[in-house]
């Protein structure tokens, strides 16, 4: 059934934008726009941290906005943390920190994904356990990690599976190491 475009205009008047000045005379602004959906799924971020830097982020949440909505209050500052502990030693290569730094803390958050979600399976070293035909049924997994967002386990075991994609940036102090 086409959407009407009463519906789409609708839709569209619930667009936001924002826009803030950041160090060096840096100005950056957003829009978003969901149509048709009960909560945006997308989450577009910007934190600075003086003297070092700042990052913007867009995560682009896919189906649902759990993983984007998280991963947008969660990277940006494990990134920065870990960008400010990387540069501190004198003469260390800033680019090179950055770079490192945006690797490895990537790498750690995607695994802490998984891991959230497979630690309520005890059973995980053993290979033939993966094959076991329970596995197929919904209820044996829900029975495991919960029903609803009220339960701790089912919300880190759905950030695990509902994905976002992510498009994120540093900017150095003084408009340096992009």
């Amino acid at each position: 059934m086409p959407v009407s475009s009463i519906e789409l205009d609708t839709a569209y008047s619930l667009k936001s934008s924002h826009s803030i000045n950041v160090s060096s005379g840096t100005r950056i602004s957003q829009a978003t726009f969901q149509p048709l959906k009960p909560c945006n799924e997308d989450q577009t971020v910007f934190v600075e941290r003086g003297g070092l830097g700042f990052i913007v982020g867009v995560f682009d949440g896919h189906y649902a906005h759990e993983l984007s909505d998280y991963a947008s209050r969660t990277l940006p500052k494990l990134l920065l943390d870990h960008i400010a502990d990387a540069t501190a030693t004198p003469g260390t290569n800033f680019s090179d920190a950055v770079t490192t730094s945006f690797i490895e803390v990537i790498k750690d958050f995607d695994a802490s994904l998984l891991q959230n979600l497979l630690s309520h399976f005890p059973e995980l070293d053993k290979p033939e356990w993966w094959l076991d035909p329970r596995w197929d049924d919904h209820a044996e997994i829900y029975r495991c990690i919960g029903y609803s967002n009220e339960n701790s386990r089912f919300r880190k075991a759905r950030r695990a599976v509902v994905g976002s994609t992510l498009l994120i940036g540093f900017m150095g102090e003084g408009r340096k190491h992009v």
